[in-house]
């Protein structure tokens, strides 16, 4: 979990099953007394060994005791020995760190006349804290920094990601800050560094470890949803990028996805400097999708929408967390029937002008995220004297914030949209339904011109299936409220209620999910595997899954 340091010939890494509890490393060092804080937990039984992959870290764990035992047996009567029962908080979780802060403090006290003898006055503490914590004269300073093992990522964009320069004073603190910060690019899998050299005026080397798919890579994905309506929706995908086609950075962006929505995507994407704050992207998308037509919540038509659009994208990173684009799209659009009555509409149109949206992501996990926040603001603007064949606005905003309590999870979710008192074509309204919006109802089965919604999601924790890879399952409840306005189907606006349970978490196969919905006209029994499928409005939008 944590990156060994490397000092000349020596690599430094952490003790675990050699020295999880090293007493008589303290103690040869310089210890007088010892005070050994041993992390107890209680015996394993039988269903937490069910699976290979628990059976293995088992065995470690059994290793890493045998040598905690040896360790313990040697503390004499001058020492000092707290146990702290943690319970069911493992290595791996580090977002329960505040619970272990109460069980440490309350199992410290619990020894606090043995510790009060080895205890000093404040005046002697004051006197030794000053005489350990003052500067020395002569402090080591950075003399030169460089990179070093990389192949096609440009070192200088990997200097604008770091805050130590020649002339600095060492500060190991800082240095690992900058690791950490270069460690969380897509095109790097770790960071390592050395300081090497005089050891008071040292040279820092980093070295940065490229993926070993390389500059270019190609990534499989896969989703399926299916619902006891008889709906049935999965998606083939395969996304090809080339990476750094130039010092700056630029890539070649290429999506193929088959099954209820196809499509055909080719993109560019180029930053304008080193540091790709600023850029551009332009892209054609080919798309064709199945769109059921419902009608007071019974399904009376499919629709093939064809889409051919062309786009042109400015942007600007904003900060690692946040990213703003404005552009200019033209949509070629054609409706035509695949089953139903001939007597329903059919629209071949084009649709251009101006488009926007931000968003801002501070989630800790892409699905079934434990804290952080996700918010998306997305506008649209088609004008005749942009190169459309009709006028329209449609103006949306989601933001979703997931609190932990222990193993308890909370999302907050709230969503809204609005034609902005423009004439919104029927194609072009928004849709509710689907797992990610009233699971009741089936995706699409709600369309209306304004809509706005409130999500409660409250989720259990059952199990870590793989807790190395951050692999969980959950158990959950979902209510929701909202109301649309201006409905495609002949039915009045209306307030909307819905509610779900479900199970569902991250898997080796992407996140799944099973659970049964109900909402005001429609329930739904629905599973979703792999890469969550669905559209129609911003709470379906990747950032919000």
């Amino acid at each position: 979990m944590f990156a060994p340091v490397k000092t000349g010939r020596t690599v430094l890494s952490d003790g675990f099953v050699v020295r999880n509890l090293p007493i008589d490393v303290a103690r040869k060092t310089c210890a007088d007394v010892i005070i050994a804080v041993n992390l107890a937990k209680p015996a394993t039984t039988p269903e937490q060994l069910a699976g290979i992959g628990k059976l293995i870290l088992r065995s470690y764990d059994v290793m890493s005791e045998a040598n905690e035992r040896a360790q313990l047996q040697t503390l004499t009567q001058r020492d000092v020995r707290i146990d702290v029962n943690v319970g069911d908080i493992g290595p791996q979780d580090f977002l329960r760190t505040p619970e272990t802060i109460e069980i440490g403090e309350k199992a410290a006290r619990a020894m606090r006349d043995q510790l009060a003898r080895l205890s000093l006055s404040e005046a002697e503490y004051a006197a030794w804290r000053h005489r350990v914590t003052t500067k020395k004269s002569v402090q080591a300073r950075i003399a030169a920094v460089r990179f070093e093992g990389l192949t096609y990522v440009n070192p200088d964009y990997l200097r604008t990601f770091t805050r130590v320069h020649a002339g600095d004073a060492v500060d190991i603190t800082a240095i690992s800050r900058d690791a950490a910060r270069m460690a969380a690019l897509d095109e790097l899998e770790g960071v390592d560094y050395i300081l090497s050299g005089d050891p008071a005026n040292p040279t820092l080397i980093w070295e940065p470890k490229e993926k070993s798919i390389g500059p270019d890579y190609l990534r499989p994905s896969a989703g399926l949803y299916a619902a006891g309506g008889g709906d049935l929706r999965f998606e083939l995908d395969t996304q090809y990028v080339r990476r750094w086609l130039n010092a700056y950075g630029g890539q070649w962006r290429n999506q193929l996805q088959i099954g209820s929505t196809s499509l055909i995507t080719t993109s560019f994407y180029q930053p304008f400097n080193i540091a790709q704050r600023f850029f551009a992207e332009p892209g054609i998308i080919l798309e064709r999708s199945l769109e059921d037509l419902y009608s007071d919540y019974r399904r009376v038509a499919v629709y093939r929408f064809n889409d051919l659009i062309g786009r042109f994208e400015l942007g600007d990173n904003l900060t690692n967390n946040a990213q703003l684009r404005v552009g200019y799209f033209a949509d070629r659009r054609g409706t035509p029937i695949d089953t139903g009555t001939k007597a329903l509409p059919t629209i071949s149109a084009t649709d251009a002008g101006l488009l926007a949206t931000t968003f801002y992501d501070s989630r800790d996990a892409a699905t079934f995220p434990s804290q952080g926040t996700a918010a998306e603001i997305q506008y649209i603007r088609s004008d005749i004297g942009l190169g459309a064949s009709r006028d329209w606005e449609q103006l949306q905003a989601a933001a979703r914030k997931a609190l932990r309590a222990g193993k308890t999870i909370i999302w907050l979710t709230a969503a809204g949209g609005s034609e902005l008192g423009s004439t919104l074509p029927a194609d072009r309204a928004f849709e509710l339904g689907g797992p990610q919006s009233f699971p009741g109802y089936a995706p699409g089965q709600v369309r209306a011109r304004r809509y706005w919604t409130v999500q409660g999601h409250l989720l259990w924790h059952l199990a870590d299936t793989l807790a190395i890879a951050n692999h969980v399952l959950y158990s959950g409840v979902e209510v929701e409220a909202g109301r649309v306005y201006e409905r495609v189907d002949p039915v009045p606006d209306t307030t909307l209620y819905g509610a779900s349970a479900f199970i569902g978490g991250r898997t080796a196969i992407g996140s799944v999910a099973l659970g049964v919905g109900r909402a005001t006209g429609s329930w739904a029994l629905w599973l979703t595997v792999g890469r969550p499928v669905g559209s129609g409005s911003i709470v379906d939008e990747p950032l919000f899954r």
